[in-house]
């Protein structure tokens, strides 16, 4: 999944999140509705604004229902224990970005 966000910024608007997620504004409206974790604050024009934080759990949705196949009532289960969940995944990130660091490395040799 794409995750181009700047460390600078405190809060993205939904076309961002779902441009840098590769999702559909309309698939995460329906998240927000069936599972209660993911509740982003509006700002005052009304417009969802997600913090760092709303970002990290939209990819533990995204992952449990993309990569894992989760059904939403799977996924509502699994969020139960998100904190160690949120965890695994920035350790698979960071194996995943170790990887291709040496494959990279293997393709120069």
């Amino acid at each position: 999944m794409g995750e181009h966000f700047s460390e600078e910024k405190m809060y993205c608007k939904i076309g961002e999140v779902c441009d840098a997620l590769r999702l559909n504004p309309s698939q995460l409206r329906f998240w927000e509705k069936e599972f209660k974790e993911l509740s982003p604050k509006k700002n005052t024009k009304g417009e969802r604004i997600y913090t760092k934080e709303d970002i990290e759990l939209i990819k533990l949705v995204a992952y449990y229902r993309s990569e894992k196949g989760y059904t939403v009532a799977g996924t509502r289960e699994a969020l139960k224990f998100k904190d160690v969940a949120l965890e695994r995944l920035k350790i698979i990130k960071k194996l995943e970005n170790i990887k291709s660091f040496l494959e990279d490395v293997k393709r120069k040799i």
